[in-house]
C-alpha cells in the first residue's frame, strides 16, 4: 500500500510539473500544444522519435492520421520516428517529417501483450488506469525498449521498422526535463 501512495505522489508532482510547463509556454505566447509528450532521443542525444500518449481504447488507423494531421496544422513538425500511443494500440510513422499530413500509420502494433507484464505489476487493469498513469506506464515502457537488447517480447513491426534499433541506448525527454 505505501508503495501505490508513492505512486500516486510521484503522479502528482509529475502532473503539477507539467501544469507549470504548459502554463510557462502559454505566458510567453507559444502554443503548448507543439511538444509530444516524449521525445527519445538516440544514444548521442539526436530526437529520433516523438511519442503522443492517448488513454483511449478503440481508435483506428484513420483517426490517429487525422489526429496526426492536426498536429501538423499547428505547427508540430516530427522526428524521424512518430507514435501515438493508446491503452491497445500503437500506431507508427516512420520517416515522419516527410510523410504528407495526413498519411496512415506505417504500422499499427496491438499493446496487449506488450504492456500486459506493466499492467501485472500495477494492478489496475486498461481502461480503469487514469491518464497520468498511463503516461507513466508507457514511459517506463519506452525506457525498458532504450535498454533491452533482445528482441522476444517485441513486436516484429517495431523491429523491421528501425524504430527499435534507432532507439537502442537511447534515452527519454518528457517536456518537463526538457
Amino acid at each position: 500500500m505505501a508503495g501505490l501512495r508513492k505512486a500516486q505522489s510521484e503522479l502528482e508532482a509529475l502532473h503539477k510539473q507539467r501544469q507549470q510547463y504548459y502554463s510557462h509556454r502559454q505566458r510567453r505566447g507559444m502554443n503548448p500544444m507543439f511538444r509530444s509528450d516524449f521525445t527519445i532521443l538516440d544514444r548521442h542525444g539526436e530526437a529520433v522519435a516523438q511519442v503522443e500518449v492517448k488513454n483511449l481504447r478503440g481508435k483506428s488507423p484513420a483517426w490517429a492520421a487525422e489526429f496526426r494531421r492536426n498536429l501538423l496544422e499547428h505547427g508540430q513538425s516530427f522526428a524521424p520516428f512518430f507514435l501515438i500511443v493508446t491503452s491497445d494500440r500503437l500506431y507508427l510513422w516512420t520517416h515522419a517529417a516527410e510523410r504528407a499530413a495526413s498519411a496512415l500509420p506505417d504500422a499499427e502494433v496491438d499493446l496487449a501483450p506488450l504492456l500486459a507484464p506493466y499492467f501485472e505489476r500495477l494492478r489496475p487493469q486498461p481502461g480503469t488506469i487514469s491518464g497520468q498513469a498511463f503516461e507513466l506506464l508507457i514511459e517506463s515502457w519506452l525506457s525498458d525498449l532504450t535498454r533491452l537488447h533482445e528482441t522476444s517480447a517485441r513486436s516484429p513491426e517495431l523491429t523491421e521498422s528501425g524504430f527499435l534499433a534507432s532507439i537502442r541506448d537511447g534515452r527519454i525527454s518528457d517536456p518537463v526535463a526538457a
